[in-house]
């Protein structure tokens, strides 16, 4: 029978961060780390479906779909073909960063978002999202469009439906406009590629400057 979780353990185990708990899981492994493990460490961890997760250079796309299976997804594969290419990825911080660089898929700031109160969408999939979230950030399925909008809970506790004007004109100085059609503060990149680390840092930033400054204790 399975030993019970103590009250510590448990708590200890809830207050840690994403990244910690995808470093937990790689130090448990035991035997080769592949595409495989390392796609059900960050599905354990994080709640992510890299399966969904575009493949950001096209001829390691194709590799990948060519060397997929029913039971090697591309995803997984496309690890594996990249472990072969530039050698194995060992620790957590590794690993961060080779998904990164394949999937464009920032395991670091996603971590951040869980303490930030900011909801993330992206890949098809939610990737942060807590009851008591301020603001949303919604991705389009590559990564070129980006769209913030106020959570129903912000909503609700300042009886505002918009973004704070403050927030608007900061996201309006990184290049984003009301567009009336997604009802949202909005930026399609022109060059109609996936949006850099930089912007979506800059993006999150001005988020997290306008809760901190107005919202944090709600």
């Amino acid at each position: 029978m399975e030993k019970p979780i103590s009250d510590a353990l448990q708590h200890e185990k809830e207050n840690q961060s994403k990244v910690e708990l995808m470093d937990q899981c790689i130090s448990s492994l035991e035997g080769e780390i592949n595409g495989l493990v390392i796609c059900r460490a960050i599905q354990q961890a994080f709640g992510m479906d890299l399966s969904k997760a575009r493949i950001l250079d096209k001829e390691l796309a194709l590799q990948a779909v060519h060397l997929s299976s029913p039971t090697l997804p591309p995803s997984a594969a496309a690890i594996d073909i990249y472990i072969e290419q530039h050698g194995r990825a060992v620790s957590g911080s590794e690993i961060r960063a080779m998904l990164n660089r394949i999937f464009g898929t920032n395991l670091e700031g996603i971590s951040a978002l869980h303490q930030q109160r900011i909801s993330l969408y992206s890949k098809d999939q939610w990737i942060v999202r807590n009851d008591k979230d301020l603001f949303l950030v919604h991705t389009g399925t590559d990564d070129v469009d980006v769209k913030v909008v106020p959570t129903a809970y912000f909503t609700e506790k300042t009886g505002i439906d918009s973004l704070p004007e403050d927030l608007q004109q900061e996201l309006s100085n990184l290049g984003f406009a009301f567009d009336e059609q997604v009802d949202a503060y909005y930026f399609c990149n022109p060059n109609g590629k996936a949006v850099l680390d930089l912007f979506k840092r800059q993006t999150m930033g001005a988020i997290h400057r306008a809760i901190q400054k107005s919202y944090a204790t709600l």
